[in-house]
């Protein structure tokens, strides 16, 4: 066993990498056979497989997930663009999130985003808060348009911390709480 209180900090610093990268990949591991376990048992086994198995991909890559959601109209974009200190998301009166916005750091600001899977639009920004940061910009909750609303809520449980925006010009929404008892439910911090 290694005295860490005689290693020089560089090499106490790789051993800490090392103990946490052995831990991400027994998480990743116990993750996937958890999910492969669950998918079978309904009624919602496929379902919690899928959030599984985000999970894992999450810890793959490593970032901690920071999510904005709320009504649509409440600012969510605006929100997320006075973050990164720039506009870098469009923003209007009428709803125009229409996917999920993830915005990872990069060291040069990335304009032209890469979609995947035609849900996600992932750019790059230096404004993250730091490498390994993403900030998600969401359609709006209580959107007439029913794929918004169900984007919105898929993408809730990979979050590690929520912000949720309300708007003062309206009350609060039964379509608030909703999301908010969602978010509590998967253990959010808000």
């Amino acid at each position: 066993m290694t005295d860490q209180s005689l290693l020089p900090a560089a090499a106490e610093n790789t051993l800490l990498d090392s103990t946490i990268a052995e831990w991400r990949e027994r998480a990743i591991r116990l993750l996937t056979e958890a999910a492969g376990a669950i998918a079978p048992i309904p009624p919602d086994g496929a379902a919690d497989r899928g959030r599984l198995l985000d999970a894992a991909a999450d810890l793959r890559e490593m970032f901690l997930l920071v999510t904005i959601i709320g009504e649509f109209n409440a600012g969510k974009s605006t929100f997320t663009n006075a973050l990164l200190g720039e506009a870098l998301l469009p923003m209007g009166i009428t709803p125009t999130t229409d996917m999920i916005e993830v915005i990872r750091y990069a060291p040069t600001r990335v304009t032209t985003p890469t979609i995947r899977d035609n849900a996600i639009r992932e750019w790059g920004h230096p404004n993250t808060g730091g490498a390994g940061v993403a900030i998600v910009d969401t359609p709006g909750t209580g959107s007439v348009f029913q794929k918004h609303e169900t984007i919105a809520k898929s993408y809730l449980h990979r979050s590690d911390l929520v912000i949720f925006l309300l708007s003062a010009k309206h009350a609060f929404a039964d379509t608030d709480r909703l999301y908010l008892e969602l978010a509590k439910s998967y253990g959010k911090k808000i």
